[in-house]
C-alpha cells in the first residue's frame, strides 16, 4: 500500500508518504520519481522513518518538502521501493501516485492601476490556494460617493490561480470620487449695447434708482412673487412651508454686474440645496428656470402688494424678453462632480465650444451681426437670431 497525505500541494509546503508492507525479513524502503531517484532539485526528504507493526507488517514514512512547481507538467509520478531481505533481495514496486506541486499566490503581488484614492484597501481571500483580491472603496458620505472604475487590464476584482502562480487581470481598479453637487448657479446676459439710451446703466454705484447696484441687489436677493429668483426658480417658488424646503437662496452669491466697454448686463443667482445632489439632470431640475424664463430685476415692488406702473427702462426691457433678446446662461457651482474625468471633459469641451464655433459662423451670414464671445465649459450650444443659449460653461462672476 502507497498513500500520500495530499496529491495537491503548494510549492514550500510539506507532505507525506506512507509505505506498507507485509512479509517477513527487514524491510527497506526508498522513494522514486518519474522511474528515477528523488529529483532534489524539486523535493527534499526532511525526515524518514521506518516502523515494524507486528512480525508481518512494516512502514515507511517519509516527509517530503516541496521547491519548485510541478502543475505545468501535470505534476509527477512517484513510486515507493520496498526490499525485504539481504541486498540483493527483489524488491517490491507499489502503484504510482501523482503529486502536483502548484505555484503560491501568496508570493504573487497586483496593484491597483493608478493612483488609490485615500482609504482605498484591498482584500484577500485564500480558496483552497486560489487567492482573489477585490478592491473595497471608502464608505460612503453625504458629499462622496464612490465607485469603481473597471478596464480591461483592471477590475474590481483579481484572481491568481495557483495552477499560473500569478493575478489576471494583472492589476485592480480604482475608487473614483463622486462629490454631491452642494449649489446651482444660473446667469442671465442682457446685451443693451445695441437697445436703450446709451447714458443707461445698470448695477452700478454711479447708477441712482432702481438700477443702482444696491437696489438691484436687494431686489435679486429678496423673497416676492415677482422678481428676482424666488418665483422662477425650482427648489424656491410657490414653498410656503420654510420647514421643508429643497434649496436656500445664497445671497451673497446672487447679484448683478454691468460691463460698461461692452455694455453688457450680468444678472445670477446661486442656490444651495438642503441635500445632495448627484446628476446633473437633479441639479438642473431644482436649480433652473423653464426654458425662456428671465430674472425680472425691474419695476419691483418693495413691498408686497403694491403695484408699481412700469418705468420706460421697464417698457424697453419688457420688449428684449418678448423678442429674445438676452443672453441666458446656465452655470455650475464647482467642477465636474466625476473628478477623475476632469481632464476628459476638458477635451469634450473643447470639441463642443469649436462646434459652437463653426455652426455660429454658419449662421451669422444670415442673422444680425451682433456677436457674444462666452468662454468656458459647454455641454451644449444653441444659437439663435440675437441670442446665445449656452448650457452649463463655466464663468466667473465678475
Amino acid at each position: 500500500q502507497f498513500v500520500a497525505s495530499s496529491t495537491d500541494v503548494i510549492v514550500g509546503d510539506t507532505f507525506t508518504f506512507t509505505c506498507v508492507v507485509e512479509g517477513k525479513g527487514s524491510a527497506q524502503f526508498r522513494i522514486t520519481n518519474d522511474g528515477q531517484d528523488l529529483d532534489k532539485s524539486k523535493y527534499e526528504i526532511l525526515t524518514e522513518e521506518v516502523k515494524e507493526i507486528d512480525n508481518i507488517t512494516s512502514t515507511g514514512t517519509f516527509e517530503i518538502q516541496t521547491k519548485v512547481p510541478t502543475v505545468l507538467h501535470s505534476g509527477q509520478s512517484f513510486y515507493c521501493h520496498v526490499r525485504l531481505g539481504p541486498e540483493g533481495t527483489p524488491e517490491i514496486l507499489s502503484d504510482k501516485l501523482v503529486v502536483v506541486t502548484n505555484y503560491n499566490c501568496s508570493k504573487a503581488s497586483v496593484s491597483v492601476l493608478g493612483s488609490a484614492v485615500e482609504g482605498q484597501t484591498t482584500e484577500y481571500t485564500d480558496s483552497n490556494g486560489d487567492i482573489t483580491a477585490k478592491v473595497v472603496c471608502p464608505a460612503d458620505t453625504d458629499s462622496v460617493k464612490y465607485t469603481v472604475t473597471e478596464n480591461k487590464e483592471a477590475k474590481q476584482e483579481s484572481v491568481c490561480t495557483k495552477e499560473t502562480g500569478y493575478y489576471s487581470p494583472p492589476y485592480l481598479a480604482k475608487c473614483v470620487e463622486k462629490l454631491a453637487f452642494t449649489s446651482g448657479r444660473f446667469e442671465q446676459i442682457w446685451d443693451m449695447s445695441t437697445i436703450g439710451d446709451k447714458n443707461d446703466k445698470y448695477c452700478t454705484d454711479d447708477e441712482s434708482g432702481e438700477f443702482s447696484k444696491s437696489n438691484m441687489t436687494a431686489t435679486l436677493t429678496t423673497n416676492n412673487t415677482l422678481c428676482g429668483p424666488y418665483p422662477i426658480t425650482p427648489c424656491l417658488k410657490n414653498d410656503d412651508d420654510e420647514t421643508d424646503v429643497d434649496c436656500t437662496l445664497d445671497v451673497n452669491s446672487t447679484g448683478c454686474s454691468w460691463d460698461d466697454n461692452t455694455r453688457k448686463l450680468r444678472v445670477f443667482y446661486q442656490v444651495t440645496f438642503t441635500s445632495s445632489v448627484w446628476t446633473i439632470q437633479e441639479r438642473r431640475a431644482l436649480a433652473d428656470p423653464a426654458p425662456g424664463t428671465k430674472i425680472k430685476f425691474w419695476d419691483c415692488p418693495v413691498e408686497s402688494g403694491r403695484t408699481v406702473n412700469p418705468s420706460r427702462r421697464g417698457r424697453l426691457l419688457e420688449r428684449m424678453v418678448a423678442d429674445g433678446d438676452s443672453d441666458s446662461v446656465t452655470m455650475p457651482n464647482e467642477k465636474s462632480n466625476y473628478s477623475i474625468f476632469g481632464m476628459i471633459g476638458a477635451g469634450v469641451v473643447a470639441i463642443a465650444i469649436v462646434l459652437g464655433v463653426v455652426v455660429y459662423n454658419m449662421r451669422r451670414r444670415y442673422t444680425s451681426k451682433n456677436t457674444m464671445v462666452i468662454g468656458g465649459q459647454t455641454e451644449a450650444i444653441e444659437m439663435t437670431d440675437r441670442s446665445t443659449v449656452v448650457t452649463n460653461p463655466v464663468i466667473s462672476s465678475a
